[in-house]
């Protein structure tokens, strides 16, 4: 009887461990994924981050990809323009360039993946970061929120295309806030 009493109690203490972890944006929470690790936002003196995580690297690729979460104004349409700027792109890479539509708990978001030469706004930079990346790409969402709420995921090419499944569950799995 004592074993079992000790096993269940140890079953018990386990559980929050199993707890998938969760991170709230703009009213709304979201499962995070398996292997993302959950960071301090580091904001800038120009943008306040919401949230801030790691993506792990792809094989072979040299950097980890970063998702930031950021609110702002502007319409959703000038926001994805002002991303596709940020990408200079042969054809065959903006032939890859996609956009789509995603529910998140009755919240309209558009999803878009960019990829070629990313241009590091000057604001973005730290100290020593190149003012270009090649082989990036950007999954950047805008989930329309007042104010925009946006997601930008952005790393190495082959690391965001690995994660992209990923980015969509994250989205799909955001639950309102009940009042």
């Amino acid at each position: 009887m004592t074993s079992r009493l000790a096993a269940c109690a140890l079953a018990l203490f386990a559980l929050p461990a199993l707890a998938q972890e969760t991170v709230e944006v703009a009213g709304i929470t979201f499962q995070v994924p398996e292997g993302w690790v959950v960071e301090e936002p580091a904001s800038t003196s120009m943008m306040k981050r919401l949230a801030q995580m790691k993506l792990p690297r792809a094989e072979g690729d040299e950097a980890d990809a970063e998702l930031v979460a950021l609110q702002a104004g502007g319409t959703v349409a000038a926001n994805l323009e002002r991303w596709r700027g940020m990408f200079q792109a042969n054809d065959d890479e903006k032939k890859a360039w996609t956009e789509e539509k995603v529910d998140v708990d009755g919240t309209a978001a558009t999803v878009v993946l960019l990829t070629g030469e990313y241009q590091v706004p000057p604001f973005m930079r730290r100290e020593g970061d190149p003012e270009t990346r090649k082989g990036h790409a950007m999954l950047g969402v805008v989930l329309e929120t007042t104010p925009l709420t946006f997601f930008r995921i952005l790393g190495p090419r082959k690391t965001i295309e690995a994660h992209r499944a990923k980015v969509l569950e994250f989205l799909r799995s955001g639950a309102k806030k009940e009042e």
